[in-house]
């Protein structure tokens, strides 16, 4: 830990920028393996699936079921840091108005 200001090292974003931008990023990930997860599901139980196949399909529904999960998580994180960030009242009362926008 050092007594240096952070500093955020990704030109021309402001931390409300990025935040906001992952915040999108998580959720569009999530909802795209929701996506992926629904045509999977309608693999399940065809006629013409063996039973290799059916084992197939079941461990990708497993793991899609992971990692929509995972990014669900991190969707509900970076929801949170996204309405703190541009919550401004809060932000211009402690002065982050800088910090978090890059605002001089």
């Amino acid at each position: 830990m050092s007594k240096n200001k952070p500093q955020l090292d990704i030109e021309n974003y402001s931390v409300a920028k990025l935040v906001t931008e992952l915040h999108e990023y998580f959720n569009n990930s999530q909802a795209h393996y929701e996506v992926i997860q629904g045509e999977t599901r309608k693999k399940i139980g065809a006629p013409d699936n063996t039973e290799e196949k059916e084992q197939e399909v079941t461990e990708e529904m497993k793991l899609l079921a992971r990692k929509i999960s995972f990014f669900g998580a991190l969707n509900d994180v970076l929801s949170a840091a996204d309405r703190l960030v541009h919550a401004q009242g809060i932000v211009s009362d402690m002065g982050l108005d800088e910090d978090l926008y890059g605002k001089k």
